[in-house]
C-alpha cells in the first residue's frame, strides 16, 4: 500500500503543477545562490563561472532533458498497453546505457577543457575558468544516474521523484557552493578560485540528487504490483528489442536536447571569441567608452598590464551577459519547461490510442498554460530590465548597467524560449522527434550567423547576442507550431492559446513600464521595481479573467477544479 501511495499516477495538470512548483522552488534557490554569488565574485568571476558552466550545460541537457524523455516515452507507451514487464526492462537496460554515457561524457569534458578555453580566447588565452571546468566534469556521471530514474518515474506519470530530486540538487548547490565561495573570498583567493568553489557545490548537488533517487527506488519501488504483472498484456519484448528501441528513440531526442541548448553553447564559443576580436581590432574604443569597467578590472591583483586588461574584457562582458542578464531571462523558460515534460506521457497515450479529442485538449492546455506563465514574465522583464538588475546586483552597478539593454531584448525572447521546449515535447510525444531537432539546428544556424555579424562590432558587442537569441527562438517556435498541426492534423486554437495571453502579457508589461517610471520619481529603485511588478501582476490577473483565457477543461484537470470552474463560470471568467 505504501508503494502505491508513493508512486500514484498523476494527471497532466497535477504532474505539471508538481514540476512547475518544484522548478519554481529550484529557481528561487538558484537565485539565492547566484545573486549573492554575482555580488561576491563580480562580473569577471561570473565570466569564469559561466564559461565553465556553459561548456557543461549541453552535456547536462542531454543527461537531464534528452535521456529522461527517451525513457519516459517508452515506459509510457508500455504502461498504456499494460505491458508492465517491458516497462521495467526499460529501466534495467537504461541503467547500463546511461552509466556508459556518463563516464564517457565526464572524460570528454576533462579532455576538452584546455582546447575549449584556447579557442574562445583568441590570441590572448585566459585560463581563469579552467579550475571550474575540472570541478564540474563529474557532474555528467551523476546527471546520467538521475536521468535513469527521472525518466522512469515520469513515464509512470509520477512527477514527484523528479521534483524532489531537483530540490535536493538545488539545496546542495546552494549550501555547499555558496558557502565555499564565501570561504574562498575570506581566505583571499581571486575570482577564478571563488568561481570554482561555487561550481564544486553544483557537483555535490547533482551527487545528492542521484543518491536520493537511487535510495527512493530501493525503499519504495515503482508502484507496479504483482497483480499488475500477472495481468500483463501483450508480448514480452527481448532485451535486445528494448535496447534497440531505446537507441532508436534516444538518439534523435538526445540530439534534440543538445540542439535545444546549442543556442547557449553557441554563445560561449562565439560571443567571447567575437568580443576578443572586437577588442583586438579597436582596444581604444573599450577603454574610452567603458572607463568604469576598466577601473573595476584593474582592481583584480592578477591584472597587471594593458594586455592583461584587454584579455579580461571579453570575459567581463560575458559575465555581464550570461551571469547577470541571461540568468534573469532563463527564469520563466526553465519553469515552464516542466509543463511539456508532464504532458509528454499523457499526449503519447492519447495519440497512440487514436483519441484525437483528448490529444487536442491536452495540446491546447500545454500551449495556453505555457503562454500564461511566459507572456507576463517576458513582457515584465523587458519593461523593467534596468530596475531588476539594479535590485539584484546593488554592489555591481557597472555590470548591471551593461546588462540592462541586452536583458530588455531577452525579455521578449523569454516568451519564445519558454514555448520552444513544450512544443518540442509535444512533437516528441506524437513520434515526430526529428522535426524539432531540425528546427533547432536551423535556429542555431541563424544565431551563429547573427553572433558572427553583430557581436564582433565594438559598438554592438553583447547586445548582438541578445538579438540573435530572440531570432533563434522565434524561428523555432513558428516552425514547431506549423509542423505540430501539419503532422497531427489537429488545428490548435492559436487565438485562444497564444494571442489572448499575449494581449494580457502586453498589458502587464505596459503597466510595469508606466508604474516603474512614475514610482522611480518618488521612491528608491528597490521600491519602484517591487511596486511596479506588483501593479503589473494585478493588471495581468484582471486581463486574464476579462479575456476569459483560462478554460473549463484546464480547471477540470486540477484537484477540486470542478468547484472552482462552477464559481468562475457563474462569474463569466472562464472560456
Amino acid at each position: 500500500m505504501k508503494s502505491r501511495n508513493r508512486n500514484k499516477k498523476q494527471s497532466f495538470i497535477e504532474g505539471a503543477a508538481v514540476l512547475v512548483m518544484a522548478t519554481a522552488i529550484v529557481k528561487v534557490l538558484g537565485a539565492v545562490f547566484k545573486i549573492p554569488l554575482g555580488n561576491l565574485i563580480g562580473e569577471l568571476g561570473m565570466g569564469y563561472f559561466q564559461t565553465a558552466y556553459d561548456l557543461y550545460l549541453p552535456i547536462y541537457s542531454i543527461a537531464l532533458a534528452g535521456m529522461p524523455i527517451a525513457v519516459c516515452r517508452m515506459v509510457a507507451a508500455y504502461m498504456g498497453k499494460e505491458q508492465y514487464v517491458n516497462a521495467r526492462s526499460v529501466l534495467k537496460i537504461a541503467k547500463i546505457f546511461f552509466w556508459v554515457i556518463g563516464i564517457v561524457g565526464t572524460l570528454v569534458l576533462f579532455g576538452a577543457a584546455y582546447p575549449y578555453l584556447r579557442f574562445i580566447s583568441g590570441n590572448g588565452i585566459n585560463l581563469g575558468a579552467l579550475p571550474g571546468i575540472f570541478v564540474i566534469a563529474p557532474c555528467i556521471l551523476f546527471c546520467c544516474v538521475m536521468s535513469i530514474y527521472r525518466g522512469y518515474y515520469e513515464g509512470l506519470c509520477n512527477m514527484t521523484p523528479t521534483a524532489v530530486s531537483q530540490i535536493v540538487e538545488a539545496l546542495g548547490k546552494l549550501v555547499v557552493g555558496l558557502g565555499l565561495a564565501f570561504l574562498a573570498d575570506y581566505l583571499g583567493y581571486g575570482p577564478n578560485v571563488q568561481s570554482a568553489a561555487a561550481i564544486f557545490g553544483i557537483m555535490l548537488g547533482t551527487a545528492f540528487g542521484a543518491l536520493y533517487l537511487r535510495l527512493r527506488m530501493a525503499r519504495f519501488g515503482d508502484g507496479i504490483t504483482p497483480e499488475m504483472l500477472e495481468k500483463c498484456q501483450g508480448p514480452v519484448d527481448s532485451k535486445k528489442q528494448i535496447f534497440k528501441s531505446l537507441i532508436v528513440f534516444a538518439i534523435p531526442v538526445i540530439i534534440g536536447a543538445f540542439a535545444n541548448q546549442i543556442a547557449g553553447f553557441i554563445d560561449v564559443i562565439t560571443v567571447q571569441r567575437q568580443l576578443a576580436k572586437a577588442v583586438q581590432s579597436n582596444p581604444n574604443f573599450f577603454q574610452e567608452n567603458f572607463p568604469q569597467m576598466c577601473a573595476s578590472l584593474l582592481e583584480d591583483p592578477e591584472i597587471n598590464t594593458t594586455q592583461d586588461l584587454l584579455n579580461a574584457i571579453p570575459t567581463y562582458f560575458y559575465g555581464c551577459y550570461k551571469g547577470f542578464a541571461f540568468s534573469v531571462f532563463s527564469l520563466a523558460p526553465t519553469i515552464v519547461s516542466a509543463i511539456g515534460v508532464s504532458a509528454l506521457p499523457v499526449v503519447t497515450t492519447a495519440y497512440t490510442s487514436g483519441n484525437q479529442k483528448e490529444t487536442k485538449i491536452t495540446m491546447e492546455s500545454v500551449v495556453r498554460v505555457t503562454c500564461l506563465l511566459c507572456m507576463p514574465a517576458g513582457c515584465g522583464i523587458a519593461a523593467v530590465s534596468e530596475g531588476i538588475l539594479n535590485l539584484l546586483y546593488p554592489t555591481k552597478p557597472v555590470g548591471a548597467a551593461l546588462a540592462a539593454s541586452p536583458l530588455m531584448v531577452l525579455g521578449i525572447g523569454a516568451i519564445f524560449n519558454g514555448l520552444s521546449m513544450p512544443l518540442n515535447n509535444l512533437l516528441q510525444a506524437v513520434g515526430k522527434e526529428r522535426i524539432p531537432v531540425v528546427n533547432m539546428f536551423i535556429g542555431a544556424a541563424i544565431k551563429i550567423g547573427l553572433n558572427l555579424w553583430l557581436v564582433g562590432k565594438p559598438q554592438v558587442n553583447i547586445f548582438g547576442a541578445a538579438i540573435s537569441t530572440v531570432a533563434c527562438y522565434l524561428f523555432i517556435v513558428v516552425a514547431n507550431f506549423y509542423f505540430l498541426m501539419k503532422c497531427t492534423k489537429i488545428k490548435l486554437n492559436l487565438y485562444a492559446c497564444f494571442f489572448k495571453p499575449l494581449l494580457a502579457g502586453g498589458l502587464c508589461g505596459l503597466g510595469a513600464w508606466a508604474a516603474y517610471g512614475l514610482l522611480l520619481r518618488v521612491v528608491s529603485n528597490t521600491l519602484a521595481t517591487v511596486g511596479s511588478i506588483g501593479i503589473a501582476a494585478v493588471i495581468y490577473l484582471i486581463a486574464v479573467f476579462l479575456l476569459r483565457i483560462i478554460t473549463k477543461n484546464d480547471l477540470l484537470m486540477v484537484p477540486k477544479g470542478e468547484k472552482i470552474a462552477k464559481v468562475l463560470e457563474k462569474l463569466g471568467w472562464i472560456g
